[in-house]
């Protein structure tokens, strides 16, 4: 299990990006203890699929990095195959809906140790956690910190231990979220097999409320835009919960538990009147329009702008902007089975004179001057510029590793500091006085962690456009809204789509399409790939399947299936065990080959 800063981190990226953001607006709720209802969702059947993969990096040549430096590995030699224990398992769910009550490494809800859960009369002798994964694959290759360095590799090295004979896993989905957990023992106790428990529970879980945080989402926190003598509906709003010793843990309030009203901050602009927004004059600042959610006796606000047109830009008929028509339509062929391999991580070289690598670089420069304020190392930097331009690491990611390292924690910074700090090293510029004190009051009456202040950067709009001219993905939940041009390695591959897949001349209108949506990372090569060759336009072509294969090669790989005939052999037998087209088509997309096709050109693989 980890204790480290960059675990916690991460494990509350992973659970904010699933959940919800925060408004800025958010109180403390004042109370004793709050009883709410928590509903468990069992999934024992797919729990246990896990004990494989844990077997196989066992017992196929696995290895730690061997020192800090992180470029030499330590090979093991094979170790033995754990056996399943099914009390182990009763453990491993137990720890599973502990998570869900309070999210802390190492101890239970009620502070006591995790190693004195005792079950069947037996503990455990180690444990790997995780929060937020929705599947298999994601918890295991969380545990399984391939790319981590030395240090890092704590669940890796659990997952290696020679003298652990047995385990128990679980997961276990509690109000919407992902709760995965691994126990260990060194012995092998209760082998005997037991029916799954795929069964949903609930139970009722006293919340330390004084601890807890409201928080406020209105409208996604996105901007209303209307016309002047308009009348909308006052927007969504959402209440959550956030809780734990660290406030990782969080809730959805029912809402019909709470009650809301509205007003504005410029009356003479916008006007909240039974439950409506009324829209009285142009106003291309907006009106910032304040909603108070009252619950439990305690009040949080959230808010959203609401900007205005003057009525006489206004269409005098109701018009929509078309969408560019793809010239593909949806996947016909529904997915039947999951993919046959597993999402690969390759490294790709950062090519030398390359703007978008510069860029990358310039990124992680700026992260050493503004947060660690000294020069770079070259490892260190080319580490980190080489993780994101593999897209195998957010920007948020990295720059939560240095303002949370403990070479930036030594300098005992102010929380006045700690604001500078961040505006420099997250938006590239100093602190404007109204935003540096929103934060600071938030800070310093300890209504808000530092950890959840960089998250509110990280969702910020500003970050979003900022992490996109990087050509990096932010991990925030912001779009950005900066013109991305696509590359003409990006435009290349979607004409390949057309021109080598469904062979016929490409549209423009068509490739600009989803030039614009791989640029923008909304969508990833594998993603378009599917839209293209499981579309009815390519399943009207009745290709055979050698013909279906050679144009996956020469699209995907831009080469002759023919030079590969050992590869292709070997699809058209996969074809013929009954395998679909669709896990023919990931069987590609998977591939280290395309994998690296799509970085070199700026593009998501998957």
């Amino acid at each position: 299990m980890k204790h480290s800063i960059k675990d916690k981190l991460k494990l509350v990226s992973i659970l904010m990006t699933t959940l919800i953001v925060f408004s800025l607006f958010s109180v403390p709720v004042s109370a004793t203890t709050q009883s709410f209802k928590f509903t468990y969702q069992h999934d024992q059947t797919n729990a246990r699929k896990m004990l494989d993969k844990v077997n196989y990096l066992r017992q196929n040549n696995p290895w730690l990095w061997k020192n800090t430096t992180s470029n030499e590995k330590n090979y093991l030699g094979n170790l033995p195959a754990l056996r399943y224990d099914y009390s182990l398992e009763k453990i491993a769910i137990q720890r599973a809906e502990d998570l869900a009550e309070n999210f802390v490494c190492g101890a239970r809800p009620d502070g006591s140790p995790a190693y004195e859960l005792k079950i069947d009369n037996i503990y455990a002798n180690g444990e790997c956690i995780s929060i937020g994964c929705p599947d298999i694959n994601s918890a295991f290759a969380y545990w399984e910190e391939v790319d981590e360095p030395n240090h890092f590799q704590q669940n890796r090295a659990l997952l290696l231990m020679s003298d652990y004979k047995s385990c128990g896993i679980a997961h276990v989905k509690a109000n919407g979220v992902d709760y995965w957990t691994i126990e260990f023992s060194r012995s092998s106790t209760n082998t005997g097999y037991t029916s799954p428990n795929n069964s949903t529970t609930t139970k009722t879980v006293s919340i330390d409320m004084d601890n807890a945080i409201l928080g406020v989402r209105v409208n996604g926190n996105d901007d209303l835009n209307s016309y002047a003598g308009d009348e909308i509906d006052l927007p969504r709003v959402e209440l959550v919960l956030s809780y734990g010793k660290f406030h990782d843990n969080i809730l959805t309030i029912p809402s019909s538990d709470y009650s809301i009203t509205g007003w504005s901050s410029d009356d003479s602009a916008v006007t909240i009147k039974n439950g409506k927004i009324l829209c009285n004059k142009p106003s291309a600042i907006g009106a910032e329009v304040l909603v108070n959610v009252n619950y439990n006796g305690k009040t949080a606000v959230g808010s959203v702008y609401v900007r205005i047109k003057d009525a006489k830009f206004k269409p005098d008929t109701p018009t929509t902007t078309p969408t560019p028509k793809p010239s593909t339509p949806a996947p016909t062929n529904k997915p039947v089975t999951s993919a046959p391999t597993q999402k690969p991580k390759p490294t790709v070289t950062i090519p030398a004179n390359d703007t978008k690598s510069d860029q990358i670089r310039a990124f992680v420069d700026n992260l050493y001057k503004s947060v660690l304020d000294r020069d770079p190392e070259e490892g260190g930097a080319k580490y980190w510029a080489n993780r994101l331009y593999n897209f195998d690491i957010t920007g948020a990611e990295v720059a939560k590793e240095f303002v949370f390292s403990q070479e930036y924690i030594s300098f005992n910074k102010s929380n006045s500091e700690f604001l500078d700090t961040l505006y420099s090293a997250f938006f590239g510029r100093p602190a404007d006085d109204a935003g540096k004190a929103f934060w600071l009051g938030k800070l310093d009456n300890n209504e808000m962690s530092r950890q959840d202040v960089a998250w509110g950067f990280i969702d910020s709009q500003e970050w979003a456009d900022k992490c996109a001219t990087y050509g990096i993905r932010s991990g925030g939940t912001r779009k950005p809204q900066v013109t991305i041009d696509p590359t003409d390695d990006t435009n290349a591959f979607v004409e390949r789509m057309y021109t080598t897949a469904l062979k016929r001349t490409f549209d423009k209108d068509g490739r600009d399409y989803w030039a614009k949506r791989l640029a923008d990372f909304d969508l990833t090569g594998e993603q378009v790939g599917i839209e293209f060759f499981l579309s009815k336009e390519m399943n009207d072509l009745n290709l055979s399947d050698e013909e279906f294969i050679n144009r996956l090669y020469s699209t995907f790989m831009n080469r002759n299936a023919d030079e590969d005939p050992t590869g292709k052999n070997f699809w058209i037998s996969y074809l013929k065990q009954g395998h679909s087209r669709y896990e023919l088509v990931l069987g590609f997309t998977r591939s280290d080959e395309f994998v690296e096709k799509c970085i070199k050109a700026r593009i998501l693989p998957y």
